[in-house]
Formats: C-alpha cells, structure tokens, sequence
C-alpha cells in the first residue's frame, strides 16, 4: 500500500524550511554587511589631512585597509556615533591611548592598520559621524582626530604662560615629529588635566570616499575579514 503524498510533500517542506532556517544567520549578516557598506558609501565624505600625511610617509594604503573595517555589533538597531556622542563619549570619555583602549574603540566601525608586539607604536582608522578618522602611537606621539580637529595628549603639565602663548600658534612648532612637519595647523586650545595636557588643533577636512563607492550598490559581502 503506497503512502499519502500529502505525507512526502509535508516532509520535503519541513527539510527544506530546516535548510533555510540553517541558512538564515549568514544570510542577515551578509545583507547587513552590504546594508553597512552602502551607508558608509553614502555617508562617509571627509577624512582627516593626517590620514594622507600617513598614507604618503608610512606607505600605508588606507583605501584597501577601509575593507577591513568590521561591522559593528547590534548594527543597524544600534547606530554609529552621532555629533553628540563623538563629543560625550567618542573623544571625551575614550581619550585614552593604553592598547586595550584603542582596540576597544576601533571595534566600532574601525580596524587598527598597524601595530607591533615590540613597541606602543599603533595606527588605527575608523568612522566617527561622516568622516574618517585616525588614532596614532609613534613613539611619544599620540594623536586623535575628530571633526576636522586634531588632539595630542601629553603625559605631563604644562605651564600656564606656556599654554596661553601656544594659542594659535601652529602644532608644529610646538611638537617636533615627522607627520606633523609643515603642517601650519594652528593650535585652538589646551586642555589641562591630572598630570597630563591636552593640545587641539585645527587640521581641517579632506574629500574621501569609501573603496568600494566605484561599485555601486552591488553586494560586496565575500571581501570581508569578519
């Protein structure tokens, strides 16, 4: 006696809904990879003149490291950072350049180009609102930037007649280092904390788009390191 059909057809459906519930989690996560990569396209348009300066003297090609920007946990129900939070918490709160830190903050839309094991020395890009950014480690260099700014910290005060003089002066008669050379950005303000300063200055905005704007929307999920 031949079996129900109705009975193989149901079996054949409940296999293939397992397949695709099997599927599903790399399905979404490729299309919020893509969803990710086309807000970046469409919303990323600056990049700080510190990240050609870098590009140029360290033979760094940020424009390939930019693929290897990670997709952001709880993306999109969790959303980059805003004007307000790059204030609050971007910078403010995250102005720390211990390793730990910096991997922390490049978790979030960021990847860290280079590092070693040998020294502090770290480059990392990643986006903050419309822009992207760099953190840098070299040496006793440490800088972040943010919104057409720049920001050295410094592990010790400085005097008061020292940093009222320094306003508006370029950084780079103030910090000798080889990125920083011939910039003429000039010095806005100096910050002062617990045995460390804070010197920001203006860098301006360059034009930037994403590596992968040249495509289009077209779904470009495989060149990933995620």
């Amino acid at each position: 006696m031949n079996g129900n059909p109705d009975e193989g057809a149901h079996e054949r459906a409940r296999t293939d809904l397992a397949v695709q519930l099997e599927r599903f989690p790399v399905a979404v996560n490729l299309l919020r990879r893509a969803l990710f990569r086309q807000h970046l396209m469409l919303n990323v348009s600056y990049a700080t003149p510190l990240l050609g300066i870098v590009s140029r003297m360290e033979g760094i090609d940020f424009a390939e490291a930019a693929w290897f920007i990670a997709l952001p946990r709880g993306w999109p129900e969790r959303p980059l950072a805003t004007d307000a939070r790059i204030t609050s918490h971007g910078i403010e709160r995250d102005f720390s350049f211990s390793r730990s830190q910096v991997w922390r903050r490049h978790r979030l839309a960021g990847t860290v180009v280079r590092t070693t094991l040998r020294s502090d020395d770290m480059i990392g890009m990643r986006v903050l609102s419309d822009g992207m950014e760099l953190t840098v480690i070299d040496g006793a260099l440490r800088i972040e930037t943010y919104h057409g700014l720049g920001r050295v910290l410094l592990d010790h005060a400085v005097p008061a007649t020292i940093a009222n003089a320094a306003i508006g002066r370029p950084i780079d008669s103030l910090i000798d280092h080889r990125w920083l050379a011939r910039t003429r950005w000039p010095v806005l303000r100096i910050d002062e904390g617990e045995n460390r300063t804070s010197i920001i200055f203006e860098t301006g905005r360059d034009p930037w788009s994403m590596p992968w704007s040249v495509y289009g929307n077209l779904d470009m999920g495989g060149r990933t390191r995620d």
